[in-house]
């Protein structure tokens, strides 16, 4: 067994800066979609998933754009798709986080399969059951994911398992929907409150 042996004796200082939450810098950006009005996001922290989101926005009709290595500036107000397109759906399991914003601002959301994912006993029903409960319909052709709906409708959804993905989603889709959601058996990861603290 590998063994890591370290010897003190010498002060440590200095500077770190350090960034915020990598895993909820995609997110914040899909969140930004329930958004009319232009969003800031600070202390950004840069990864790949975000170059693949920005274009994602930007294809829905988002503007996006930089000030400085670590502020994001994103303006929602005039989507004009509710597409995400197949090259750039495919690349990313966060792809199927676009649906509940994208209902909720077009009623309507046309999105690849995340990686082409099957449809089975994975974390991806348990999301499409909870918007289901909102009032969603949902069918798979293609590997493409239609979903639908007039109005989304506020209902009580108990998860099977907890998922942090589905939580999130289903914050999304309850922000704009009509009435009150309450989520039981929800995830409780950090990304979950910088999402709820970002849509507060």
């Amino acid at each position: 067994m590998a063994k890591l042996i370290i010897e003190g004796g010498t002060p440590l200082k200095g500077v770190v800066r350090l960034g915020g939450a990598k895993n909820s810098s995609f997110k914040l950006m899909i969140a930004s979609l329930l958004c009319h009005h232009e969003t800031r996001l600070l202390n950004f922290s840069h990864i790949a998933d975000v170059d693949l989101v920005k274009e994602i926005l930007q294809k829905l009709g988002a503007k996006v754009y930089s000030a400085g290595e670590r502020t994001l500036f994103i303006n929602a107000a005039q989507l004009h798709s509710s597409i995400i397109p197949q090259n750039l759906g495919l690349a990313s399991r966060a792809s199927s986080m676009f649906i509940a914003p994208l209902l909720a601002r077009t009623k309507k959301a046309i999105v690849p399969l995340p990686g082409g994912d099957k449809i089975g006993a994975r974390s991806l029903d348990r999301h499409f059951d909870g918007l289901k409960a909102l009032g969603v319909k949902l069918e798979i052709k293609n590997n493409l994911i239609h979903a639908g709906c007039s109005q989304l409708k506020g209902a009580s959804y108990t998860f099977s398992k907890p998922t942090h993905t589905g939580t999130e989603t289903m914050i999304m889709a309850a922000v704009l929907a009509e009435g009150k959601t309450t989520l039981k058996n929800a995830a409780l990861e950090p990304e979950v409150d910088d999402l709820i603290n970002f849509l507060n």
